[in-house]
């Protein structure tokens, strides 16, 4: 057994398909394995993980910001229908794409495939190994599964939070399975608790827990629970920045 330094993993192929080259955010990332080819344009935050595929040769593929294509996912395109990844998506394991549509906040199982002209509305899902047909449409807020896919159900509030017309101040946290209604405000360091409903116009001030249905005001957060917002929703961007580091070392 050898001791000392690991050898340097071979990094991304990121090369270019008819004169085109793909287009890369700076904070963005490629992971060793991972090939981007041709026509891609990938937006900040978004990242391409182990041994995935991103093959913009046929036509456009575009990947929103903060979406992430895990490793082995295969994101092909069609001369008919560009591909079209919108933010913060999540592509499980081997997901395959090929010319079809993918609006924001939605989640592709691991495994599962979708074809030339589907459409994946927003906060859809679609199940581990479901094959979505071409043309197909999942609505928004609907769990499809099988082979060939179908609607299962709607999604209920615990898979997902909601949010209609309202605004979010930096370093806030919204619990699973809550919605936050038109005009309502949920100020800085501010905390919406699991399965509370914030109805239209209310405002949850800075450093509060609210919860129930309709939600009111529980107590004030404590110093900790506050440093806690922040440290939620930096865990993806430090995971690519550990990566980012990685390959700065070895390379």
């Amino acid at each position: 057994m050898t001791t000392g330094r690991w050898p340097a993993p071979a990094g991304p192929i990121v090369m270019p398909y008819g004169g085109v080259w793909p287009r890369v955010a700076d904070s963005a990332l490629i992971l060793p394995g991972a090939a981007v080819v041709g026509d891609v344009e990938m937006a900040p935050d978004s990242s391409v993980w182990f041994n995935a595929v991103v093959r913009g040769d046929d036509g456009p593929i575009r990947i929103g910001r903060g979406s992430n294509v895990q490793d082995g996912c295969v994101v092909h395109v069609g001369t008919e229908h560009p591909t079209v990844v919108g933010d913060w998506v999540t592509l499980g394991h081997n997901v395959h794409l090929h010319a079809c549509r993918l609006h924001d906040e939605t989640l592709i199982g691991s495994s599962a495939t979708v074809l030339d002209g589907a459409v994946v509305e927003r906060h859809a899902q679609v199940a581990a190994g479901a094959l979505v047909a071409p043309n197909k449409v999942v609505g928004s807020g609907e769990l499809w599964g099988g082979v060939p896919a179908r609607k299962l159900r709607d999604l209920t509030l615990g898979h997902n939070v909601h949010l209609h017309a309202c605004r979010l101040h930096d370093e806030t946290l919204i619990g699973s399975s809550a919605t936050v209604l038109d005009g309502a405000v949920v100020e800085r360091h501010a905390q919406v608790a699991a399965g509370a409903l914030v109805a239209p116009n209310k405002v949850v001030g800075s450093g509060e827990l609210w919860g129930g249905v309709p939600a009111r005001k529980l107590r004030d957060l404590r110093d900790e629970e506050i440093a806690t917002i922040r440290d939620n929703a930096e865990w993806y961007v430090h995971e690519l920045d550990d990566y980012r580091r990685l390959m700065e070392e070895t390379a």
